[in-house]
């Protein structure tokens, strides 16, 4: 319904719900609600107005970390959503370094993260890639790009230095327990702006949007998809039979000038 709000309390919505951010009294569930709430209303009607959320940038910087596959995971269906409403829909209005930050932090979420929200940050991933220029960087394992050193601990996404580091969580994530995450891993960290393939990727997969990554492989139904496959059986090998003979006919044909009666010693 935020097409419904009077364009005039935009401005007291942003400022109301970044005070109530900063008290620091709200889980992580109700912080996520908060940043989409934002970044869904000003994707609307309210990108006639000139208003840069960048608290609240760094307000869903910050929160990353705090996303995982143990506590908060089913928070991540709601994290991908308010990506997609910053991303995929206001794109224009997040700085080059804001973007790169934005991408390595998401990268290395990828790696706490159940299968189904590893691919929702991998399709968001190939998606802000594909149209930011400037996130082909990351890509590259070459040392001279950017200038200083990656601050992975600092909560400002615009001052982290993310240029200077690189996806190595991409290799990682091409060794994945499923096959899935395999492909799309493999897809991101062969993407180029000039080369928009989808490597291997089937159509409908390549259209899914990262939430719908999210829910299509949604283990909580105890499901595995795709289906593992049934080992192969291996046919029984047949035991050899070989010829026995006594222990003692062995030691007199090998040693004929050796009484083995004699103590040695």
């Amino acid at each position: 319904y935020s097409h419904s709000i009077n364009l005039e309390f935009y401005h007291d919505i942003l400022t109301v719900l970044d005070s109530v951010i900063k008290k620091h009294q709200l889980n992580v569930h109700e912080q996520l609600c908060c940043i989409k709430t934002i970044f869904v209303i000003l994707s609307g009607q309210g990108t006639v107005i000139n208003i840069d959320p960048v608290h609240f940038y760094s307000h869903l910087y910050r929160v990353i970390p705090e996303l995982d596959c143990c506590k908060y995971h089913d928070n991540l269906e709601t994290f991908l959503r308010t990506i997609e409403a910053l991303f995929l829909v206001g794109r224009k209005k997040v700085t080059a370094n804001s973007t790169l930050s934005f991408v390595k932090r998401m990268s290395m979420l990828s790696l706490q993260t159940l299968h189904n929200a590893t691919l929702g940050i991998l399709a968001a991933l190939r998606t802000i890639i594909q149209t930011n220029k400037n996130t082909e960087s990351l890509l590259d394992v070459d040392p001279s790009y950017g200038q200083g050193i990656y601050n992975a601990e600092l909560q400002e996404p615009e001052h982290s230095n993310a240029g200077s580091t690189s996806l190595w969580e991409l290799p990682a994530l091409q060794r994945h327990y499923h096959p899935e995450v395999c492909k799309l891993s493999k897809t991101v960290a062969s993407l180029t702006v000039s080369q928009n393939n989808h490597n291997n990727l089937k159509p409908e997969l390549a259209k899914m949007t990262p939430s719908e990554w999210f829910k299509e492989y949604d283990p909580s139904n105890v499901a595995f998809n795709p289906a593992v496959m049934p080992p192969v059986k291996v046919p029984q090998r047949i035991p050899a039979h070989y010829p026995t003979l006594p222990y003692a006919d062995v030691l007199d044909k090998n040693y004929p000038n050796v009484d083995f009666s004699k103590d040695f010693f």
